[in-house]
């Protein structure tokens, strides 16, 4: 076993792994000079490495301050952590399509369902809180999750997407994701639920103070009750937080967990 690396100016500057001779694509570790073989093994178990280059389950640039302080319409509002965090929000809010990132999130679920051979939810969830969210919990009540992680980290204005099997004819699942969306620091939690069987779907979604959980397994129990509930469409408000979910009804759907802030869904531009 051995690898090698090499920077090619004319393949966008990606880098190049000779790992059991086979050549890997990695921009995610560009710019290592010495790759770790633990890290390189980490990223490839699982998937096809001679198209490790090209997936990704994170769409989209972030969108910060800087983004917000160049817009004229926020020229002369007041510059406090909140007004910014809103702020934030609403661009990633209104930027939802911007880039073609939901299309090209969307592409590379279709792609990896057709590499999974199986049947499942496409979930896609998309960050517009004005803060970076966090993985905090998964939940699988029939089914798992296929070769793609849940996205650890989203920051604002970024898409994540993963693929979840069904098993025995059902995908039954959930996330959690968490991040500081008060002023004072403290965290909230915006969760998501599923249940797939082609012929009455359900989704479910909460926001909840972090403070107030009762450890992780609390947080999971509310999206399992949650989505024996029929329906297609559900939001949850509580304090500043809002998320909304919504979903096929067909075999293999797509899921769509939207994570924002109260008041946010209104035109930037008035």
């Amino acid at each position: 076993m051995a690898y090698s690396t090499q920077v090619d100016d004319d393949q966008d500057r990606k880098s190049v792994y000779k790992y059991d001779k086979k050549e890997i694509w990695c921009p995610c570790l560009l710019g290592t000079t010495r790759p770790n073989l633990l890290d390189i093994s980490k990223t490839v178990v699982g998937i096809d490495i001679r198209n490790w280059w090209k997936m990704s389950n994170v769409y989209g640039k972030i969108i910060n301050d800087d983004v917000v302080k160049g817009m004229q319409t926020y020229v002369e509002r007041k510059e406090n952590l909140e007004d910014f965090m809103i702020m934030r929000a609403k661009a990633a809010y209104q930027m939802i399509g911007v880039d073609n990132k939901d299309f090209l999130a969307a592409k590379y679920l279709d792609e990896l369902e057709a590499q999974e051979k199986v049947k499942g939810t496409k979930v896609m969830l998309y960050n517009a809180t004005g803060v970076t969210l966090t993985f905090e919990g998964e939940y699988d009540g029939s089914g798992r999750i296929g070769s793609s992680p849940c996205p650890h980290t989203l920051h604002n204005g970024q898409w994540g997407v993963f693929f979840h099997r069904i098993n025995d004819g059902v995908s039954e699942g959930g996330v959690i994701y968490e991040g500081k969306c008060h002023p004072d620091g403290q965290k909230g939690e915006w969760k998501f639920s599923w249940k797939v069987d082609g012929k009455k779907n359900t989704c479910f979604t909460d926001c909840q103070d972090s403070r107030v959980r009762k450890g992780n397994r609390g947080s999971l129990d509310i999206v399992v009750k949650g989505v024996q509930s029929v329906q297609l469409i559900h939001t949850s408000t509580q304090e500043l937080m809002k998320a909304t979910a919504t979903i096929g009804n067909t075999k293999n759907p797509i899921f769509q967990g939207i994570m924002t802030l109260k008041g946010v869904t209104h035109p930037l531009l008035s």
